[in-house]
């Protein structure tokens, strides 16, 4: 029999606890630690992971000199079966009613649709990369970890957490990995049952009108045409510039040299063959799209009219380039041990990942729309 060191938080005090054939039952943590319910360890890279469990138990192949930190503000909801959501409601709401968070995030990512073209292997990433991330210093929010969730189970949580928010919340955050589309100026977001929800309809109010309320929505964003694939938009590449279909003559159209290239990665892999997705003017959707909430940060991860590639070549799971991008540049904000302004931490990542597609000679961006009225909320240590 071996031990584990494990401590409540990084910095805090460390217990020596026993564990046997290299495996932690979660009845003999929360003997030591009461309200865990989960494990944590952090790489050479400063990078967080989680500690798999099943079976009510923990596998620790880790060398024992790691430091095992505990999670104890990360509640799972599991869909689509309503018994095993119903469980995990009751259980989030038994803990945190009488002791409502500070700082409260929603994390949903719908990856095992039934249909096979429709399975989104990047979204199961998002969803443990985004859970660590907020669950962990210096964000430290209380997350419920949604998975698989059908639409009514979306507008269920969405209620719960609403009931959830007091006058001493501090911030709240809202991310969400599925398909999705637009629709009369409505963003529309796939269940995991096949329905669509408007994303107004999970929009939160909270009791303080001035709390922050932060979206993350990434999902595709086709006009009306559902589960659409994102073939990409062709360009020109002159020098260092991309300029969209061909310029205005100044931008070497006279040059037949040019090399024109062609994005063919897509949300959930599709044709791998080169085709091109006409592009579309920036202003098409401007008059139709349901605008900002006072108070609310909505972040997409694609313009209006176009879809989420999610391949990123580096990581060895496919990844979302919203969340692989805000993963590198948590990263440097920790090792620098600076202060996060969330407003400028989106900002931040929206320009890794142009820079970061720029070397591919490749363009893409998200999209970041706010009525903020102060940074209240939004400023971590």
């Amino acid at each position: 029999m071996s031990t584990v060191r494990v401590a409540l938080d990084p910095h805090g005090q460390v217990k020596d606890i026993p564990i046997c054939d290299g495996v932690l039952h979660i009845k003999e943590l929360k003997s030591e630690f009461q309200e865990a319910t989960g494990l944590k360890y952090c790489d050479g890279d400063g990078v967080w992971t989680a500690v798999e469990m099943e079976n009510d138990a923990f596998k620790i192949t880790q060398n024992d000199s790691h430091l095992f930190v505990v999670v104890n503000n990360v509640f799972t909801v599991d869909g689509p079966d309503d018994r095993n959501f119903d469980s995990c409601k009751r259980e989030y709401t038994s803990i945190l009613k009488p002791k409502p968070p500070r700082n409260l995030a929603v994390i949903i990512g719908n990856f095992e649709f039934p249909w096979e073209n429709d399975k989104l292997p990047g979204a199961k990433t998002d969803l443990k990369v985004m859970t660590m991330m907020l669950s962990s210093p210096p964000f430290n929010f209380t997350v419920l970890k949604c998975s698989n969730l059908t639409r009514k189970q979306m507008e269920i949580v969405a209620k719960d957490a609403e009931h959830l928010c007091t006058k001493d919340l501090k911030s709240f955050l809202w991310f969400i990995s599925t398909h999705g589309y637009v629709s009369d100026g409505h963003q529309m977001l796939k269940g995991i049952d096949g329905t669509y929800v408007k994303l107004t309809d999970l929009i939160i109010s909270t009791p303080d009108p001035s709390t922050p309320k932060v979206y993350l929505v990434n999902a595709c964003r086709f006009d009306g045409r559902v589960d659409q694939v994102d073939l990409g938009a062709e360009f020109q590449v002159v020098g260092e510039s991309a300029v969209h279909g061909g310029g205005d003559g100044s931008a070497g159209d006279d040059d037949e040299s040019e090399a024109r290239h062609k994005i063919s990665e897509s949300r959930s892999g599709g044709d791998p063959s080169p085709k091109i997705f006409s592009p579309i003017p920036a202003d098409a959707y401007t008059d139709r799209m349901i605008h900002c909430p006072t108070n609310f940060l909505l972040v997409y991860g694609c313009p209006v009219g176009q879809g989420i590639p999610d391949y990123v070549p580096h990581p060895p799971e496919r990844i979302s380039w919203l969340v692989h991008s805000l993963k590198k540049v948590v990263k440097r904000y920790r090792e620098a041990q600076e202060p996060v302004n969330l407003l400028s931490l989106l900002t931040e990542a929206n320009g890794y990942c142009c820079c970061e597609l720029d070397l591919e000679r490749r363009k893409y961006t998200f999209v970041l729309e706010h009525r903020l009225t102060s940074d209240k909320g939004l400023c971590f240590p």
